[in-house]
C-alpha cells in the first residue's frame, strides 16, 4: 500500500493539528472509540510506537471535523488537496479563535491614541 504520510509524519500531523485546533484526548477517544488514556500517552510522547490503525483513526477524526471541503480520508493514502485542505482548517480555526483577541487589542491600541492625542491637547 502506498502512503504518503508514513506513520512518523502522520504522528508529528496529528500532534500538530490537535494542538492547533485544541483537540484533547477526552474528545479524540469519544470519536474514535480509542481509550482516551491511549490517546494521551500517544499525544504526551509515553506511547513511543503508537499503532497505525490508532493514527488512522485520529487523522480520519480530524478529517472528518474539520476537512469537509474535500472531504477526502487521511486514514490511508491522503491526496495533496486533503492536507492542503486540513492544513487551510487548521488555519481557518487558528484565525477564528484569535480574530476576536486581535480585533479587542487593535481597539484598545486606538482608545489609548485617543487618549494621548486628548492628553497632548491638555498642555
Amino acid at each position: 500500500m502506498k502512503t504518503l504520510i508514513k506513520p512518523n509524519g502522520k504522528l508529528k500531523f496529528i500532534l500538530k493539528a490537535s494542538k492547533e485546533l485544541g483537540i484533547t484526548a477526552y474528545e479524540f477517544g469519544k470519536n474514535t472509540g480509542i481509550s482516551s488514556v491511549g490517546i494521551h500517552d500517544i499525544l504526551t510522547g509515553k506511547s513511543k510506537n503508537p499503532r497505525t490503525r490508532n493514527l488512522n483513526s485520529m487523522l480520519e477524526y480530524i478529517n472528518t471535523k474539520y476537512n469537509t471541503q474535500y472531504n477526502k480520508s487521511l486514514s490511508n493514502d491522503p491526496t495533496p488537496e486533503a492536507i492542503i485542505s486540513i492544513e487551510d482548517a487548521i488555519f481557518n480555526a487558528v484565525h477564528k479563535r484569535l480574530k476576536p483577541i486581535l480585533d479587542k487589542q487593535a481597539n484598545d491600541i486606538e482608545a489609548l491614541r485617543e487618549d494621548l492625542k486628548k492628553l497632548k491637547n491638555l498642555k
